[in-house]
């Protein structure tokens, strides 16, 4: 697969642009020939006038690539670029095989049957307006309206209009395709693709390089994959939209991004409500390096339920209620399985919890949480008194201990777990101190093993007294 990647070609005949133009007429984007870089001070994109990525004439990037494809500021990283320009787009008419794309180094044309109609950009932002144009005949207006995601610093947004300009009905199939080289170690990354057909979707594949003519294909690896690597490769996603009459038109999201870490690109994908996505992923030393700039590109509107989700929490039920002596039975629930689960707590406080954070105050108020860890099956103890916060120690579920503290005591002995299907259930008996007298209110908090969460959710309240 590596020797696909060697043709430098295109690369020449767009170098060969920037020494007869210069840097700053080539980033003003020349239309029909020209692109942009364009930025949010977190993510850097090279857009060029057909709407594909990786336009050269950039500053070098980590690993001293100087075209840009989707770049991670913080890090320098770049992800399309080093090696081949491979990224790109095309479309199609399933009814009559008539098709248009764009992509850099990846097909035998590198612009085939578009006309850019208008190109407009801004630091932050570019529209690529282009007309597919077969033998004369117009068929499809294709829009790709790049701006940075109002959601999180971490995802540029796309927006994707496909409008049959045809006299007659067609059926639309839509494709991007991109070979991942993540820096640092590019041609040398792991690379996860969440499904192969789902909604619109109807194939996906690690061989990122496929020309983006949605007619043509070769597979490497079929999704879905997790961590598939390390290798030289990528990902493609091939859509099939269905009728479109003359005169109507189908939108659709595309998202680019990238982050610091696994856990912050997954949390950008989740809060943008992706529903296909890729993950490229550094190589250390043989595994994936969560926790260092991981990339993504998703999809969302493509009839696909969302990729990710959260797990939620459920009731308490208290029994002995009024006295000391207090079990609290609470519920926490994840619809892939409990084995899902890796956290849960149940925090007691005599203030109030909004967006998961206290509420400010002067002093912070009395308050316990109780935490338990799945993988280490450990139940950790804080406790908040007159504004100095304190662990209170740690034990295992059954285990001969009391973790005391001047809120409160846990009864290690007595507390138990059980779980079952897509329910963890945790039996916390506790006894409450004088100084903890008075009404508590009961937050539930649980976490999977993405990092997702619904944040703290009032499930009752607690009075104890002398």
């Amino acid at each position: 697969m590596s020797g696909w990647k060697r043709s430098k070609s295109a690369v020449g005949f767009c170098l060969a642009i920037l020494m007869v133009v210069g840097l700053t007429g080539f980033e003003m984007a020349v239309a029909g020939t020209g692109g942009v870089f364009i930025d949010n001070g977190t993510i850097q994109l090279g857009v060029w006038n057909e709407g594909h990525l990786n336009v050269p004439g950039g500053p070098p990037s980590l690993q001293g690539t100087t075209a840009v494809g989707l770049r991670y500021l913080p890090t320098g990283a770049e992800s399309t670029a080093p090696g081949c320009l491979c990224e790109g787009w095309g479309v199609g008419d399933a009814l009559t095989n008539r098709s248009g794309y764009a992509n850099e180094d990846s097909c035998p044309q590198t612009v085939k049957d578009l006309v850019v109609e208008s190109f407009t950009s801004t630091p932050s932002t570019a529209t690529s307006v282009v007309k597919v144009v077969v033998e004369g005949a117009d068929i499809f207006r294709v829009t790709h309206a790049y701006f940075p995601s109002p959601l999180t610093p971490y995802l540029y947004q796309v927006d994707v209009t496909i409008e049959n300009i045809s006299g007659a009905p067609t059926e639309v199939l839509y494709r991007r395709v991109m070979d991942w080289d993540i820096e640092p170690t590019h041609f040398n990354e792991f690379v996860t693709i969440n499904a192969y057909a789902a909604g619109d979707l109807y194939r996906t594949d690690t061989n990122g390089f496929n020309c983006s003519d949605p007619f043509t294909f070769t597979s490497y690896q079929p999704g879905p994959v997790t961590d598939a690597g390390p290798d030289d490769h990528g990902a493609l996603f091939d859509f099939n939209f269905g009728l479109l009459g003359p005169g109507e038109s189908k939108t659709f999201t595309t998202f680019y991004g990238a982050a610091g870490t696994t856990a912050d690109i997954v949390a950008a994908l989740m809060a943008v409500n992706a529903e296909i996505y890729s993950l490229g992923k550094p190589n250390n030393g043989g595994v994936p390096n969560n926790n260092q700039n991981t990339f993504a590109f998703a999809f969302k509107g493509v009839g696909a339920p969302p990729a990710f989700h959260t797990p939620k929490t459920g009731e308490v039920i208290i029994f002995e209620d009024g006295g000391r002596r207090t079990h609290f039975m609470t519920t926490y629930q994840d619809e892939y399985g409990n084995d899902h689960i890796t956290d849960v707590e149940l925090r007691m406080t005599k203030g109030t919890i909004g967006g998961g954070t206290l509420t400010p105050s002067t002093t912070p108020p009395d308050e316990v949480i109780l935490h338990y860890n799945t993988d280490d099956n450990l139940i950790t103890m804080q406790e908040t008194y007159l504004g100095v916060t304190k662990s209170r120690g740690q034990c295992l579920p059954g285990q001969y201990k009391m973790l005391r503290g001047k809120l409160l005591n846990l009864n290690c002995l007595k507390t138990n777990v059980v779980a079952a299907e897509n329910t963890l259930k945790v039996q916390w008996v506790v006894k409450a101190r004088k100084a903890f007298k008075g009404t508590k209110n009961l937050y539930l908090w649980v976490k999977d093993e993405i990092g997702a969460t619904d944040g703290y959710n009032l499930s009752g309240t607690w009075y104890s007294g002398e």
